[in-house]
């Protein structure tokens, strides 16, 4: 991969952290570089679990964390 492509993502996902809205399209690009269908991105605290995803993972995430 060239520099130039991780220093864009390097630069994306310092944008994303700022823009939140910003990483399910970060997360479709990363995939399609690693030949993934997708990705979940989780954190979970005592306020409670978060998470984004791909559109191809939302509604299983959505039964993932509302169904259990």
């Amino acid at each position: 991969m060239p520099d130039e492509l991780y220093a864009e993502l390097e630069h994306d996902i310092y944008e994303a952290a700022v823009v939140p809205e910003r990483w399910p399209q970060l997360m479709e690009r990363l995939a399609d570089i690693s030949h993934c269908a997708g990705g979940l991105l989780m954190c979970a605290n005592e306020r409670g679990t978060h998470w984004v995803s791909t559109e191809e993972f939302r509604t299983a995430t959505e039964r993932f964390f509302n169904e259990g």
